[in-house]
């Protein structure tokens, strides 16, 4: 993940580019939490350890090696800060090409929201094997956007403005999830 990190230049001049470099950010920051904790608990046994323990070498090697990890961890976010700094003035410069992808992105899913409503799915002529085709081609539209959508909003929180409606993405799928259940229902 470091080198990937370092290798952030500011540079990067497509959405794509700056798509996968908001998964390695959201990466970094979904195990953020996780590794804090490791950290709290890695303290409080060493703490124990302190206490009960009657070598005080073991001990002291234990101790560096978790103050070698938790700088490290820092290190990395560190590393993380000053790329978002590095890739911050390029951002600001594409702002116009990011924001038109944003755009097209709530596009996708507007269309998402109108080929649902729009669709068979809502009539009673319609047989539960029609349906289910409907529901997942649908669902699999919806999966796909809901996969993308976490590097858009990292994007748009980055450019700090608010074009994409991501509601609408949890609207769709709570739509998709209500017609199952009635078509399972219904059947």
């Amino acid at each position: 993940m470091e080198p990937e990190i370092e290798s952030i230049s500011g540079l990067e001049r497509d959405t794509e580019t700056f798509m996968k470099i908001m998964r390695l950010f959201n990466s970094v920051s979904g195990k953020q939490q996780e590794v804090e904790i490791r950290f709290e608990l890695m303290r409080r046994t060493l703490s124990l350890l302190k206490i009960y323990s009657s070598s005080n070498d073991n001990e002291m090697i234990l101790f560096d090696q978790h103050q070698t990890i938790i700088n490290r961890w820092q290190n990395l976010k560190t590393k993380v800060m000053q790329a978002k700094q590095r890739l911050g003035p390029t951002l600001k410069e594409e702002a116009t090409l990011i924001t038109e992808d944003l755009k097209s992105f709530q596009n996708k899913i507007d269309q998402l929201i109108i080929n649902i409503n729009q669709s068979t799915l809502f009539q009673h002529h319609l047989t539960f094997p029609q349906a289910q085709q409907l529901l997942n081609d649908f669902t699999n539209r919806q999966k796909l956007l809901d996969k993308q959508a976490l590097d858009y909003k990292q994007l748009q929180s980055l450019l700090d403005v608010n074009v994409v409606d991501f509601s609408k993405l949890d609207q769709c799928r709570e739509t998709l999830k209500h017609l199952n259940i009635t078509w399972k229902t219904v059947r």
